[in-house]
């Protein structure tokens, strides 16, 4: 049972928090970091939109990539991140414009 190998304990450890380094800086000084850690492989694919003082930063990937290749590319920026000591950094994607012609022609809007 999948229940069986959840470790309890790993559930109740408080999730990584920025320290004051990280805290003092501004947006700019933030994004200036993040810039500074990854390679450049990875920055050609990607914009820095925000980079908040609570360590969520938020991407938009420039072209279009598939689904399966934005998941790994999110998870080996923040395998990168926490490498390099910054654990409390989690990387989100840009949320995306509804696209789909027969909702908007309805009048259905997606928040």
């Amino acid at each position: 049972m999948v229940v069986e190998n959840i470790r309890a304990s790993l559930a109740e450890t408080p999730a990584p928090t920025p320290g004051i380094f990280w805290i003092g800086l501004t947006d700019s000084q933030r994004k200036k970091v993040i810039l500074d850690v990854l390679p450049n492989s990875h920055r050609k694919v990607i914009e820095i939109l925000e980079a908040k003082q609570n360590g969520d930063v938020i991407i938009k990937m420039l072209g279009n990539a598939e689904a399966e290749e934005r998941g790994s590319l999110l998870l080996a920026i923040e395998n990168l991140f926490a490498v390099k000591g910054f654990d409390f950094v989690y990387v989100y994607l840009e949320p995306a414009q509804d696209k789909n012609r027969l909702r908007k022609l309805r009048g259905v809007t997606v928040k």
